[in-house]
């Protein structure tokens, strides 16, 4: 399952993909065996999407666990999203900025929605030439400066890292 959060080049080059995976645009939902996913309207932006368009918010729900991807976020969103979207698991966010949520509205969102481990994204790397912050800004003000990324993450039932996690 490929899901896709926007319509925008970097984030949707079908040409690329292999076999013939289901694939997700939209508001599309699935039930395929034990996972679910739903899908949460936004906006890429803070114009209710003006300037970007929008986004969708997936909520991966398998095995007892719920996991949420937020896209390219652009604002805090709507009340009924941040009511689906909270305890999750796990939460990955964008945090770098410019086409999305800075680190200080990553961080707003978090305090709403209360994940349990948060998986910071979108952010300057040394590959990426998007004018983005590094995850730095977003470290610090989480209380995780120092956080070292690791290669593999085993997330199961009642064995979810708390915090933030590169």
């Amino acid at each position: 399952v490929i899901t896709m959060s926007h319509e925008h080049h970097d984030h949707n080059e079908e040409s690329q993909i292999i076999g013939e995976p289901v694939i997700l645009h939209g508001d599309a939902p699935l039930a395929l065996g034990g996972l679910s996913i739903a899908a949460h309207a936004s906006y890429h932006d803070d114009v209710q999407g003006a300037k970007r368009g929008a986004n969708h918010i997936r909520v991966f729900e398998c095995e007892e666990l719920k996991v949420v991807h937020m896209g390219d976020q652009g604002c805090m969103p709507s009340e009924d999203v941040l009511e689906a979207i909270e305890d999750a698991d796990v939460m990955m966010i964008p945090v770098g900025g410019t086409y999305t949520v800075d680190a200080a509205g990553a961080k707003a969102i978090i305090e709403r929605a209360k994940p349990r481990c948060v998986i910071p994204m979108h952010v300057k790397t040394a590959h990426c030439p998007y004018p983005i912050a590094k995850a730095d800004e977003f470290l610090m003000l989480m209380g995780a400066q120092g956080a070292e990324p690791v290669s593999e993450l085993d997330i199961t039932e009642g064995a979810v890292p708390q915090g933030v996690v590169l």
